[in-house]
């Protein structure tokens, strides 16, 4: 009621997970909880985030890149073997979000309450990517030349 937000971050990528995770908070609390599900296929965007990200990262400081990108590579393909995508079908009482590549596409499925509709908000409209901002100025006014900056 008075704006509390806890972020819980980890990989919970079974249902009987998130059902736990959904029932100790809103039974044991009375939370509001709220799903946020990243789902990458692009190859690109995988191996941008490794080089990027994971490569850069305390957990690969020491670890030459090549053997560091074949680690996270194949910590992917051990989540993939438990995976269980969020389901609006099985799984409808549960508030979230579905990212896909990185913004490419969304799936918002049950919000409630003006916190989650700004964490959608933001998340919508983060850039994880890089990519270039152009920043310009306007050329010289007749205000410039007659020293009334402003107006």
């Amino acid at each position: 009621d008075e704006g509390e937000v806890a972020i819980f971050d980890a990989t919970n990528t079974t249902r009987e997970r998130r059902r736990v995770i959904y029932d100790y908070c809103a039974h044991t609390f009375c939370f509001r909880v709220f799903f946020v599900e990243s789902i990458c296929d692009s190859v690109d965007i995988i191996d941008a985030n490794i080089r990027e990200v994971k490569l850069k990262s305390p957990d690969y400081k020491t670890v030459p890149q090549d053997e560091a990108a074949s680690d996270f590579l194949s910590r992917i393909k051990q989540y993939e073997k438990r995976y269980e995508t969020i389901d609006d079908k099985t799984e409808n009482n549960y508030s979230f979000i579905k990212i896909f590549n990185c913004g490419e596409r969304f799936l918002v499925h049950k919000i409630g309450g003006h916190i989650q509709s700004r964490v959608v908000y933001f998340l919508m409209n983060i850039h994880v990517l890089p990519r270039t901002i152009y920043l310009t100025r306007h050329g010289e006014s007749e205000l410039n030349q007659q020293h009334r900056i402003g107006g």
